[in-house]
């Protein structure tokens, strides 16, 4: 009897402990299909959802996750794979050229307001519909008056409300079979999730689309893109993209090719 009341309390004291070591973590976004081992079943995860560190997460290919935790503890997977969230409470450390691009993506983009996004976005050829125009349009929302208000709310600093606005906007050229715009938007989209400090915003939206479509801004799409997949997505990706972008003459500014050849060979 008394060998089974010390089982009893050995199990409770063990589960008392790893309660204790449970970091509670919410979903702060998610794209794609995610689960989370759940009671010995898989769950799909959704925005808002509370989970803890023990658990386990599954994410299919092209899936991201993010997560928020005590003391503004931020957890970014967008790579797919079967994953323990607790071996990634500690952060990631903040050196070598995958993180250097990635602060310094995240720095532009804070500064963007700055440089008169609304102005950028009309100096590209997006506008407004007018009227007229308006008359002749489908019943849905024109993606131009879309940009637009999305670059007014970056620059009011609503960062969370335009990267959702620029994803609209995105959505709208893919409908109407306009890739080089589409690619536009995704571009100006992961400047606001980055903004927000949101790297799966950030990747989720440049991974709908692809830098051969971004016109003059193929090459600062290459470098988002390459940099934030190998700092928190598929660095096997990354390397690919970085060596097709590279033999193709891709980058017009020799800091951006710079950028790119040290961010290559930390990955080889």
């Amino acid at each position: 009897m008394k060998t089974l009341r010390t089982v009893i309390l050995v199990i409770a004291a063990v589960s008392a402990a790893a309660s204790a070591w449970a970091v509670p973590l919410a979903v702060e976004f998610v794209s794609g299909k995610v689960m989370a081992m759940t009671g010995g079943s898989w769950v799909d995860v959704d925005i808002g959802d509370k989970l803890d560190s023990t658990q386990t997460i599954r994410l299919d290919k092209g899936a991201v996750l993010e997560l928020t935790g005590p003391n503004n503890t931020r957890i970014a997977l967008c790579a797919a794979g079967v994953f323990l969230l607790d071996s990634y409470l500690a952060p990631k450390p903040a050196t070598g050229p995958a993180a250097t691009a990635a602060a310094k993506l995240a720095k532009l983009a804070r500064n963007q307001a700055q440089e008169t996004t609304v102005g950028g976005i009309r100096g590209a050829g997006i506008e407004p519909a007018s009227e007229e125009d308006m008359m002749w349009a489908s019943s849905g929302p024109d993606a131009g008056a879309v940009m637009v208000s999305a670059a007014e709310a970056h620059d009011a600093g609503d960062y969370l409300g335009a990267w959702s606005l620029f994803m609209e906007a995105a959505g709208i050229y893919t409908k109407e079979c306009d890739p080089n715009s589409a690619a536009l938007a995704a571009w100006y989209a992961s400047r606001s999730g980055l903004a927000a400090e949101s790297p799966a915003r950030a990747l989720a939206s440049l991974r709908t689309a692809v830098p051969e479509d971004a016109g003059a801004l193929r090459g600062g799409y290459t470098l988002a893109l390459a940099a934030l997949d190998a700092r928190y997505g598929s660095p096997a990706d990354a390397k690919a993209l970085l060596e097709r972008a590279l033999g193709g003459n891709w980058f017009d500014d020799p800091a951006m090719v710079a950028d790119a050849k040290e961010l290559l060979a930390s990955l080889r």
